[in-house]
């Protein structure tokens, strides 16, 4: 499983406007996790601004699909350094159009570069995000006279996903504790062991 632990998402569509030497630059955002995904909003935002100077993007998806235009500013100046801001800051699964409105002051290939960079840094500092986490899912059968013993545990320690009552009873639960399976073994004496179903990434809103 690719590591995405602690890999950041934009958690909607985000937006924001810097305006430079009077260029208006603004950077859209989206969570995209595939490449036909970041395609159709690199053509919305082509379509609702197509009046603009330049639509300049860059998008990165799982680590292993990135891609940039630089929509005729000079080669090298505004989809790479929009790039390497989002890898920068931790960005996975999204795709940034900055959209620039030319306001008549040449800035240079550098501060081209740092226009660019400045669109998509700011607006991913004020978008909503999430972080991915890496759970564990289990489920864990055991005997009535536990339940009391094994919800404070797990209340504690996991989040219980399901209930179930039979001739057992059985718990599925999730969580990002190393030691759960080892707590579960010392509180039914080895008796009732956890079994790991599955592990995951899922967003978790940032603190």
């Amino acid at each position: 499983m690719k590591c995405m632990e602690n890999l950041i998402r934009v958690k909607e569509d985000y937006n924001h406007t810097i305006i430079i030497e009077k260029s208006e630059f603004i950077c859209y955002l989206r969570k995209t996790l595939d490449e036909d995904a970041a395609k159709e909003f690199i053509s919305e935002i082509r379509k609702e601004h197509y009046n603009a100077t330049h639509v300049c993007t860059a998008y990165l998806i799982s680590g292993d699909i990135q891609k940039t235009n630089d929509d005729g500013e000079p080669g090298g100046t505004a989809g790479m350094p929009m790039l390497t801001t989002l890898k920068n800051m931790n960005m996975i699964d999204i795709c940034a159009c900055v959209v620039r409105y030319f306001g008549g002051i040449k800035l240079g290939a550098g501060g081209l570069i740092r226009a660019y960079s400045n669109a998509v840094s700011e607006a991913i500092n004020h978008a909503p995000k999430v972080v991915m986490k890496l759970f564990r899912f289990y489920e864990v059968t055991f005997p009535y006279n536990l339940i009391n013993k094994m919800e404070y545990l797990l209340g504690n320690k996991t989040e219980i996903l399901d209930r179930m009552y039979d001739l057992d009873v059985t718990f599925k639960f999730m969580c990002q504790e190393d030691d759960i399976e080892e707590d579960i073994k010392a509180l039914t004496n080895g008796q009732h062991l956890a079994v790991l179903l599955e592990e995951k990434y899922i967003e978790r809103d940032m603190e």
